[in-house]
C-alpha cells in the first residue's frame, strides 16, 4: 500500500511538472506604440503695440510651449525703426536693442536690430521647455528725432532643435 501511495504521488508530481512545463512555455506578445507630434509655439501675453513716441523701452511677457529642445529665430524687416515719409521709405533707421530672457532655460541674449536684418538663430540649450514663459525687451538707443511715422516688424519664431534632441 505504501508503494502504491508513493507511486500515485510520483505519478501526480510527474503530471503536475509536465503541466507546469506546458503552461510555462506559453507566451504573450503585446504590441504598443504612440506618436506625439512635435510642437513649438511662442506668443505674447497681453499683446500691446510697442509705441516709441514717448518711451525708449518696452517689455512684453512671452508664453512658450515646446516639446523638444528649441531654437529661437529673430529677424527685423528694416534693422530698426525706419522713418516712413508718406508712402516712401527713407534710409533713416532708429536702431534698437532686443533682450530676450527665458529663466527656466537659463537663456538670455542681447542683439542689435541692424544685426537682425538677416534671420539669426539661437540655440536655447538641451532642456525641453514644455510650458514656460519668457520676457522680451526692446530699447531704442536714442529718442526718435525727426517728424514722421516709424515702423519695423520684429519676427520671433521657435523651432524644434533636432540636433540637441538626439534626432
Amino acid at each position: 500500500m505504501e508503494r502504491c501511495v508513493k507511486a500515485v504521488i510520483c505519478f501526480l508530481i510527474a503530471q503536475l511538472t509536465s503541466l507546469t512545463n506546458v503552461y510555462a512555455n506559453d507566451s504573450l506578445t503585446l504590441s504598443m506604440s504612440g506618436v506625439i507630434e512635435e510642437r513649438c509655439v511662442v506668443g505674447i501675453v497681453d499683446s500691446i503695440p510697442f509705441d516709441f513716441s514717448m518711451e525708449l523701452s518696452h517689455t512684453a511677457n512671452l508664453s512658450i510651449e515646446c516639446n523638444l529642445p528649441m531654437l529661437i529665430a529673430l529677424r527685423s524687416d528694416y534693422g530698426g525703426l525706419e522713418l516712413i515719409d508718406g508712402s516712401v521709405e527713407t534710409s533713416l533707421v532708429a536702431e534698437y536693442q532686443v533682450e530676450l530672457n527665458i529663466d527656466s532655460l537659463n537663456f538670455s541674449l542681447k542683439q542689435k536690430s541692424k544685426e537682425l536684418i538677416d534671420e539669426q538663430r539661437f540655440i536655447t540649450g538641451a532642456d525641453i521647455p514644455f510650458n514656460t514663459s519668457g520676457m522680451i525687451k526692446v530699447s531704442l538707443f536714442e529718442p526718435l528725432k525727426f517728424a514722421g511715422e516709424y515702423q519695423d516688424t520684429l519676427h520671433i519664431d521657435v523651432y524644434p532643435n533636432f540636433v540637441n534632441s538626439g534626432i
